[in-house]
């Protein structure tokens, strides 16, 4: 087989084979089961934590001549080809942005936590709880709703009554 079909072939496939184990493990794994913390290895989806896995090994191979830099150059060069057209795809065709980034799921609504969601993605009370203490939420009456992102990370809609107060809120009272 010519060396730069194989080259091509081995990325695509361990392209793929990552990108499905991601998705099959969870949201939490691209956030190392750190919801709330600032120390995530990855900010992005598992789409973006796959190209830096991959991408992030490349230059050691080439650098420490382990593979010639034409090779190399070869792997590099696909590697961000198909990541431009995955995203183009992704961006164009939702049904695929989806299948790659994922979607937003329901973790909590009017401060009821949605458990099948919870068990779905593996995120228990207690950890599920830290996140909303980590944003300032001490009461679940607070949250209108949470969403646990394709990112890993927790967004959180507070009731309108736990709302920080505004300046404009002093004068809608009349008060000032």
């Amino acid at each position: 087989m010519n060396p730069v079909l194989g080259i091509l072939l081995r990325l695509v496939l361990l392209y793929v084979f990552f990108l499905i184990l991601l998705r099959i493990s969870g949201k939490r794994t691209i956030s190392l089961g750190k919801l709330g913390s600032r120390e995530n290895l990855s900010p992005g989806t598992s789409f973006d934590f796959v190209i830096a896995l991959i991408a992030s090994d490349l230059p050691d191979d080439i650098i420490f001549g382990e593979v010639p830099v034409a090779q190399g150059v070869v792997a590099i060069g696909t590697l961000l080809s198909l990541h431009v057209l995955v995203s183009f795809l992704a961006y164009q065709v939702p049904f695929i942005g989806r299948l790659v980034d994922g979607k937003p799921q329901l973790m909590m609504q009017a401060g009821e936590p949605h458990y099948p969601t919870m068990r779905r993605e593996r995120i228990s009370a207690l950890e599920f709880d830290a996140e909303l203490r980590l944003k300032s939420i001490d009461d679940l009456a607070q949250v209108k709703e949470a969403w646990l992102e394709p990112t890993g990370t927790v967004s959180i809609a507070r009731q309108p009554f736990a709302k920080a107060v505004q300046r404009a809120d002093v004068h809608k009272n009349g008060s000032e």
